[in-house]
């Protein structure tokens, strides 16, 4: 299993850097009926025996609503074709990142987590050093800044942050009374509820008070793929094909990306990358790529957008790379990968992507407690993001609620309180129908409205163009009596 960096001391660090990819399972022959069987039969057994397996493992579920979500929310970081590392619970998000010192000695890493328990971000200090200053702080900048700024002020728009005696953010006790940045070595700090890495381009140590710049880093953002299929052998047909083939998705987009690892192949006139939504096997040798197939044209790059590779996009790269695959392609329309050769329509070989790898979840916000309004409301609320499809999930966790005629998942893009009690929702708002199985594609709306009526342990699927930065809380709301029973701050 990966290891999960903690953040338990200002002068010490678990060993907590990203390890190198574990190898995943081979199970990529089996087809996809079996697979669902026995995903059936595993939670049919859960729910009638509540066996201590599937209570180590955090299964979430009653008689008639369950969720499986692994304890392990591991996420894999595709930094090149070559260098994959993974990170348990918390994620890194930038860095380690070197400290570039101004006119004054500043030096360490710099690294910036987002932590799975709560999704609050934190800076993360190693081996950190500065020469003095009155009143050092820790600055983000949303502009490059650099020697110009020596014996500037901080830009507008700029974050100070002020350090805690702990580093947590709840921590009412100031790092030497005022926050300033006068620790040394390895610590951390649990930055404000509000930082979004997005907004800023720089970190830096700042003395605010002189406006003067000691040092700088850069925060670039690491981005992150989820594995939904592989490592999955070539299968060579009658030509001699190798390497391993992977489909991952990006979370920054959703977008999928086919990495080919040690890849080689038999030269071909005209080979390509092709998907097919039907198994084929040696009596498709000599036939055209099935209908409805796939054909994808490789990049120089691998990116969307840059010129085609040998310029016509075939399937002639050799060793390990990479390749964005179109927007409209879906791991669940297709159940191989192929090499063809398009114009002579000869089959050189195969790889089944069925079954998919297990889904894996990532914590978004949560684990939180529902808020009564002037009703019984209470269990936990949790939002997580699936890692084979990047859909985001409401998690119900003990979750009672006095009865009401129409109460509704709803979500705000405003905060709510006692004030609402007998409002109707606000302008704005997000009306979530809740399904029978909780996933999105089921025609059954739960008692044939889509009401959250449902309780104890549940989810829902929410829809597709759901975004958590968009909704500030979620409540349970009577639409129809416009009545607010309880909220939960997301």
């Amino acid at each position: 299993m990966a290891t999960t960096t903690t953040f338990n001391s200002i002068h010490t660090m678990e060993n907590g850097l990203p390890q190198q990819r574990q190898a995943m399972n081979e199970n990529g022959s089996q087809k996809r009926t079996a697979c669902r069987r026995l995903l059936i039969a595993g939670v049919a057994l859960a729910v009638a025996c509540g066996i201590a397996f599937m209570i180590a493992a955090f299964t979430i579920c009653n008689k008639d609503f369950c969720v499986i979500i692994p304890p392990n929310d591991e996420q894999t970081t595709f930094n090149s074709v070559l260098n994959f590392t993974t990170t348990g619970g918390d994620t890194l998000i930038s860095g380690p990142n070197d400290w570039m010192p101004n006119d004054k000695a500043v030096s360490g890493e710099f690294e910036i987590y987002r932590r799975g328990s709560d999704g609050r971000y934190i800076a993360q200090f190693t081996d950190f050093m500065s020469d003095p200053g009155p009143d050092l702080h820790l600055v983000f900048t949303n502009i490059a800044v650099d020697a110009s700024w020596t014996n500037e002020d901080a830009p507008d728009g700029s974050l100070t942050v002020l350090l805690t005696e702990s580093g947590e953010a709840d921590d009412e006790a100031l790092w030497d009374g005022h926050g300033r940045l006068s620790k040394e070595g390895n610590f951390y700090q649990v930055l404000p509820e509000e930082f979004d890495p997005e907004d800023w381009v720089m970190a830096t140590v700042w003395c605010v008070q002189l406006g003067h710049l000691f040092g700088m880093v850069s925060i670039p953002i690491i981005e992150t793929y989820a594995l939904v299929s592989g490592p999955n052998d070539w299968m060579p047909n009658d030509r001699d094909v190798g390497g391993q083939l992977e489909i991952y998705r990006r979370n920054s987009d959703n977008r999928y990306i086919a990495q080919f690892t040690d890849f080689s192949s038999d030269e071909g006139p005209d080979l390509h990358l092709v998907f097919t939504t039907i198994d084929v096997d040696a009596e498709w040798t000599n036939e055209d790529a099935p209908e409805d197939s796939l054909v994808v044209l490789l990049t120089e790059s691998g990116d969307e957008g840059d010129a085609l590779w040998d310029g016509h996009g075939r399937l002639s790269k050799e060793g390990s790379f990479y390749q964005v695959l179109p927007a409209e392609y879906s791991p669940y329309d297709y159940e191989m990968a192929t090499v063809w050769c398009i114009k002579f329509g000869h089959l050189f070989s195969m790889v089944d992507l069925q079954p998919l790898n297990p889904a894996t979840y990532e914590t978004v916000s949560g684990s939180k407690d529902w808020q009564p309004n002037d009703k019984t409301v209470s269990g936990d609320f949790e939002l997580v993001k699936r890692s084979t499809d990047g859909r985001y999930i409401a998690q119900f966790t003990d979750f009672m609620s006095d009865p009401g005629p129409d109460l509704h998942l709803v979500f705000t893009n405003i905060a709510v309180d006692a004030s609402w009690t007998n409002e109707y929702v606000p302008d704005g708002s997000l009306i979530v129908l809740l399904t029978e199985s909780g996933e999105a594609d089921d025609g059954g709306l739960w008692d044939g409205h889509g009401r959250l009526s449902k309780e104890g342990n549940f989810y829902q699927v929410l829809p597709e163009d759901f975004d958590p930065d968009d909704w500030v809380m979620a409540t349970n709301w009577c639409v129809q009596l416009g009545h607010l029973f309880g909220m939960v701050e997301l």
